[in-house]
């Protein structure tokens, strides 16, 4: 069973139309369910897959979530954008 999540990178300082990949490590390191839901808190300023891509949209902030499936464990990804 999960007892952890950890999202890497934990803040992004992308530019519009930037991509971050996100990566999860579980604790522990393989459990039978490694299922991940990710979340943005503001889809005008930075979006997110269901395979953890961010892409950004506009200037501003949004946090990104990613939740265990099981257990429900999350950490998340601060997303700085700004155009350069």
């Amino acid at each position: 069973n999960v007892t952890a999540i950890s999202v890497s990178p934990a803040t992004a300082a992308l530019a519009p139309t930037d991509t971050e990949q996100l990566t999860v490590t579980f604790t522990p390191t393989t459990p039978d369910n490694t299922t991940v839901t990710y979340t943005s808190s503001d889809e005008t300023k930075a979006t997110v897959n269901a395979s953890g891509l961010i892409t950004a949209v506009a200037d501003g902030e949004a946090t990104i979530t990613a939740t265990s499936a099981d257990g429900g464990f999350t950490d998340t990804c601060v997303v700085t954008v700004a155009t350069p």
